[in-house]
């Protein structure tokens, strides 16, 4: 059996690239969608950078080591208003650790207590306890 010359042609030659082809589509498609989105952020960042510099808006993080200018109600270390952003953002981080923590520990007694609770023997508690559970589920 003798091989077809063009078939024979076409195999040597590789794949044909044909819109009829799905995988040829699905790629150029893929290619202009990656093309769009690398236009789209070209505009917004372009845009961005003519705005910030027609109204001589500064970036970047020189700002940290400017005064703060403001007090801070309660900190663990040590804060006045001649302070810099930089200790004032210090000072904000260790007051949110140190509510999580208090919050922490209460969630975790407050669980247990409910968990337990709704395995009590008294029907008043089990159900006060499957009431709060009810209510409080699934609220962010």
């Amino acid at each position: 059996m003798s091989k077809d010359p063009v078939t024979s042609q076409r195999s040597r030659a590789g794949p044909t690239l044909s819109w009829q082809d799905p995988d040829t589509r699905a790629v150029a498609y893929q290619v202009l969608v990656v093309g769009l989105i690398g236009l789209l952020a070209w505009y917004l960042v372009s845009n961005t950078m003519h705005n910030l510099a027609s109204r001589n808006i500064a970036t970047g993080f020189g700002f940290l080591d400017r005064e703060a200018g403001f007090a801070i109600g309660e900190s663990l270390i040590d804060y006045t208003p001649s302070d810099t952003y930089r200790r004032a953002i210090l000072v904000g981080l260790v007051n949110t650790l140190r509510v999580s923590a208090v919050a922490l520990v209460f969630a975790t007694v407050l669980g247990l207590v409910v968990g337990i609770s709704r395995l009590s023997s008294n029907g008043v508690i089990r159900r006060a306890a499957a009431a709060y559970v009810g209510c409080v589920r699934n609220v962010p």
